[in-house]
């Protein structure tokens, strides 16, 4: 299960998104939040050695699931917030096409 989610992580790693800042000739990478939660989850000792009590790592599942819930809910939003403008839109020229027909 760990190495699988130590995959996960690399490939996370691998499609890190960048802020467009550049800084000298090599841009500024932006790590997202969820790498940065499981990073900090995840303990060398821990890994090395699960049955060591006083092993720091966290339950890796819990926290790739909590922010995936986070990331999810997060989108959702957004694309909800971008329905509702794209309605208000859609208001408005309906609005103005009947003005129109109304004058004609």
């Amino acid at each position: 299960m760990r190495a699988v989610l130590l995959l996960l992580l690399l490939v996370a790693l691998l499609v890190q998104e960048t802020d467009g800042k550049r800084k000298g000739k090599k841009f500024k990478i932006k790590e997202p939040d969820v790498v940065r939660k499981i990073k900090k989850a995840l303990d060398p000792v821990g890994i090395l050695y699960p049955k060591k009590e006083k092993s720091g790592a966290k339950d890796l599942a819990k926290v790739t699931e909590d922010a995936i819930v986070n990331e999810h809910l997060r989108l959702s939003t957004q694309v909800m917030n971008w329905l509702h403008k794209v309605v208000d839109v859609g208001k408005g020229i309906a609005n103005g096409v009947c003005r129109t027909v109304k004058h004609l």
